[in-house]
């Protein structure tokens, strides 16, 4: 009864129209999907995108 447990508490929440785990987590996401401060760069990746265009101008 103890494993079902988490299961029920799910249920119930499910029931009660609140959010499950995963709608919160896409809801967080299609939150920040379009935030660009959300995210900060990686700043080797920013400086192999620069790296390319340079050489993409060179070209």
């Amino acid at each position: 009864m103890d494993q079902q447990r988490p299961l029920l508490k799910k249920l119930e929440r499910m029931r009660k129209g609140q959010q499950t785990e995963q709608q919160y987590e896409d809801q967080k996401f299609a939150n920040t999907a379009g935030d660009e401060k959300a995210a900060k760069p990686d700043s080797n990746l920013m400086k192999l995108y620069i790296k390319a265009k340079d050489i993409m101008k060179g070209a």
